[in-house]
């Protein structure tokens, strides 16, 4: 079995223990929940699977409930309902092969937006499995916001699987994620982009490093801002350490890739301690007409 077909079948199982889950966790700040299963599961005599009493117990008190609707589920397959999970906008081609942004017509060969034409980005590619909109921004907020963790492993696995299409993986070092400035992690707890790199890490099998890149600097959130705003927000906002990263090729993970004026700084910063080629992995990619 080679590398890519393990890597492949560990995220099939990933998105198999996701469905299992019935009870939204809350692990610790700032870190993924690896705790192992309790170890005290055992066979009966049937053959049966026993499950632990505490189990059996969460189960009744918090049944299984859509994390967007809030409707109760009849099986904890995912952490939507058949509604809501129907909803979530999947990013289609034909899509930009610079910045992943997606295209109006069909198109047969490699081509890129007018912006990235007319003002190229510093990362190679970006790609990401959903389109930040409607329902999948929901999602989104109540992951970044209101630490629905299940969502960000939901999140992580479907980010993975679009890698594996996408990226060429056997080429890639390390995964980075875009930081927090330290302060602002210190007041949220938790750096989104973070918690979804090592998620995905641990999924693509390659190593991660958390603090290669660091933003130096306060910025004020970019949400209202135009495309020439954000370049100029964020602008010297990032700095790598060479010694960690020289000559390597990286996959630069965050929630949602909106201008790419986040990842176009970082990718800037990243070549200049040495780094070979950056490529962007996120969740979500809003379109154009949310980048004015």
């Amino acid at each position: 079995m080679d590398q890519r077909t393990a890597v492949s079948e560990k995220i099939s199982r990933e998105a198999v223990r996701l469905a299992r889950f019935t009870v939204q966790d809350r692990p610790q700040v700032g870190k993924l929940d690896s705790r192992p299963e309790n170890p005290s599961t055992s066979i009966s005599s049937h053959g049966m699977l026993i499950v632990p009493m505490w189990k059996c117990l969460v189960a009744l008190l918090y049944p299984p409930a859509c994390l967007l609707c809030h409707r109760r589920l009849t099986t904890a397959h995912a952490p939507f309902c058949e509604s809501c999970h129907g909803a979530l906008s999947p990013a289609l081609a034909p899509c930009c092969q610079r910045c992943g942004v997606g295209l109006a017509g069909a198109y047969d060969l490699k081509t890129l937006c007018a912006r990235c034409r007319d003002h190229p980005l510093a990362f190679e590619k970006a790609c990401a499995p959903l389109v930040y909109a409607g329902v999948v921004r929901e999602a989104i907020h109540g992951f970044k916001y209101h630490g629905h963790h299940r969502v960000g492993r939901w999140l992580a696995a479907r980010m993975a699987q679009t890698a594996q299409r996408e990226l060429p993986l056997a080429q890639i070092d390390l995964i980075l994620p875009v930081p927090m400035y330290w302060l602002k992690q210190r007041l949220k707890g938790v750096n989104p982009a973070a918690f979804l790199a090592q998620a995905a890490s641990q999924l693509l099998q390659i190593p991660y490093v958390g603090g290669a890149l660091r933003r130096i600097r306060w910025t004020p959130t970019q949400t209202r801002f135009t495309r020439r705003q954000r370049l100029h927000n964020v602008h010297g906002a990032f700095r790598a350490r060479r010694r960690q990263i020289a000559d390597r090729r990286v996959l630069l993970v965050d929630d949602v890739l909106t201008t790419g004026a986040t990842a176009h700084t970082c990718a800037v910063a990243l070549q200049e301690a040495g780094i070979k080629t950056v490529f962007v992995l996120t969740a979500a990619r809003a379109p154009h007409d949310e980048n004015s």
